[in-house]
């Protein structure tokens, strides 16, 4: 009992946040072979933090888990050559069983089809699940599997990443991971607002090689195939940047790219997120940033999945309205869109929340977009969840309940351990 509460003190502790440049030094060879044998562009460093630069990009929005899963199913029918999917969550119901049905299907008609779970993500989802797909030549690899986790102190460090990766010329990426919530067939949740985008050109070699990178640390199986990565016309004139966030190292913290692009604002900045337990770093740049004039506009979900989220939020909210930042919250259901939009110039659609795990401790993916056609899209669909909000109060965030008060900063100093 003892060295179990010690293991799960060390897992929860700030102490051991991990900024491992050893794991630097392995992304970086690693996609420096791939760079070299493929002809992909180059992982690097820059003031938005580490990622990888893509031109020749034909970029389409996707709201919510009907359209985007349609799309998905469509496109896979369609592969010819490979197929690869990275998800945080994947249950075992009737979206996942339809997503379970194309990937059989694919791996019979003899396409390369691997499936990258997060362990703790995906607990609940049974075995046969995973052994059906593995029966019927699906490629199937849990990331950070328990007990191990445990005892390496990594149990919070999730493969929060959700990737679909087709023929290595279209892929997605956003909030969505593959369960009927998604669909808003929860009863508790009801609706699910998401945001995710499909991309197709160069970007998509890019999201290959990040899915292989993650499949060799899971699986410890290096994939060569030239196959997986095929030319793409030079058609489209659309640029993006896929920015990786994760324990790899200091410079994989996502919350350097958000600062940069909040402190870049000079008329209005547009942020959604289902967990908002920003660090110091978000919070004085959006400070900062309502100082200079920029009207902010942040949408959170008025009920979120997490009890906890609601409670260590508090501080956060009413510091940020006192300093004059608009806060919604979202009414029609569970706001689960990842998204950024600076003066209508820059946005960043992913994965990742507002919050000390997707900043820290989570592997996470974005896109940064400068495509105006695709943010005013962005825009739009933004302007539409306001309609559907209600403006969060000073009056609203003052509790006079001791015991939610105590309650509320006990919370926030678990969110930003765990």
């Amino acid at each position: 009992m003892l060295v179990f509460l010690a293991l799960l003190i060390y897992n929860l502790s700030p102490l051991n946040l991990p900024t491992d440049q050893s794991q630097m030094a392995q992304i970086q060879s690693f996609f420096d072979d791939k760079g070299s044998a493929y002809h992909l562009p180059p992982l690097s460093s820059d003031p938005w933090g580490l990622g990888i630069i893509s031109t020749c990009n034909e970029i389409t929005l996707l709201n919510n888990g009907e359209p985007t899963y349609a799309c998905m199913l469509e496109k896979m029918n369609r592969a010819s050559s490979s197929i690869h999917l990275e998800l945080f969550s994947i249950r075992n119901d009737d979206s996942s069983k339809a997503f379970a049905r194309m990937l059989i299907l694919k791996a019979r008609q003899g396409l390369q089809v691997r499936l990258l779970y997060d362990a703790l993500g995906s607990l609940s989802t049974s075995k046969s699940y995973f052994d059906e797909l593995l029966k019927n030549g699906v490629q199937v690899a849990a990331f950070n599997p328990l007990p191990a986790a445990i005892v390496q102190g990594r149990i919070n460090n999730r493969l929060h990443r959700k990737i679909v990766v087709i023929d290595g010329t279209t892929a997605f990426l956003g909030g969505e991971n593959i369960g009927d919530e998604c669909l808003g067939k929860n009863k508790k949740i009801g609706f699910w607002r998401d945001t995710d985008i499909m991309v197709q050109g160069n970007a998509a070699r890019s999201l290959q090689e990040v899915f292989l990178y993650d499949w060799f640390k899971a699986s410890g199986t290096k994939v060569e195939s030239a196959i997986l990565f095929p030319a793409v016309p030079d058609t489209n004139a659309q640029g993006v940047k896929i920015a990786l966030g994760g324990p790899d190292s200091e410079t994989t913290d996502l919350s350097l790219a958000y600062s940069q692009l909040i402190s870049q604002a000079k008329a209005n900045i547009y942020i959604a997120s289902p967990y908002f337990t920003p660090n110091d770093r978000i919070v004085n740049a959006l400070v900062q940033a309502a100082s200079r004039g920029v009207t902010i506009d942040i949408l959170i979900p008025r009920k979120t999945d997490h009890w906890s989220a609601q409670y260590a939020r508090q501080d956060y909210l009413h510091r940020l309205v006192e300093c004059g930042v608009r806060i919604h919250l979202y009414n029609p259901g569970f706001l689960h869109s990842k998204l950024v939009i600076i003066d209508g110039q820059t946005a960043s659609v992913g994965s990742a929340n507002f919050d000390e795990l997707s900043f820290y401790r989570n592997y996470e993916i974005g896109v940064i977009i400068s495509d105006r056609k695709i943010i005013s899209q962005l825009e739009a669909a933004f302007q539409k969840d306001l309609e559907d909000s209600d403006p969060v109060t000073i009056d609203s965030l003052q509790e006079k309940n001791p015991l939610l008060t105590l309650t509320t900063k006990v919370t926030k100093l678990l969110m930003k351990v765990m």
